[in-house]
């Protein structure tokens, strides 16, 4: 599988509302509900001019499979938060996401991730993350050097 990390712009804000509203995927959100569409594309268009968020969209053979995003805390670390496609889960997508990412963003990289959901702890585990803590249902896991 060959997938490609680009940086997101705004003709990439229909689809992140796509995934974003799936009830598989926001159920396990910090927010797990839907967004109305004027609220994302708010968020949307604040988070691609922030200098600290990047969001890339991933891409196989030129379909958008997924994203991951990276905001900057103050001690610079990288907090992670990542979606893929519905129609692209179970093939590796997110494992890949996660070591593309460890790539190309340099320093710490962190990902909150509730206990509930094992497909992304085995994600993180396979790219290589150790679990730091869990407290309250959420496991807090950290990139390795």
């Amino acid at each position: 599988m060959t997938i490609t990390l680009r940086k997101a712009t705004i003709d990439d804000g229909e689809i992140l509302l796509l995934w974003r509203n799936d009830p598989s995927t926001y159920r396990y959100y910090h927010t797990p509900e839907p967004v109305e569409r004027d609220a994302h594309f708010d968020w949307f268009r604040k988070s691609l001019e922030s200098p600290t968020r990047t969001i890339y969209i991933a891409e196989e053979n030129g379909v958008s499979v997924g994203m991951i995003r990276v905001d900057r805390n103050e001690a610079k670390q990288g907090e992670l938060s990542w979606a893929v496609a519905m129609d692209a889960r179970g093939r590796g997508v997110g494992s890949t996401l996660l070591s593309e990412i460890r790539v190309r963003e340099q320093g710490e990289l962190l990902a909150e991730i509730m206990t509930e959901n094992l497909n992304s702890i085995r994600m993180v585990e396979a790219a290589g993350f150790i679990r730091v803590k869990t407290e309250g249902g959420v496991a807090l896991f950290k990139s390795t050097e």
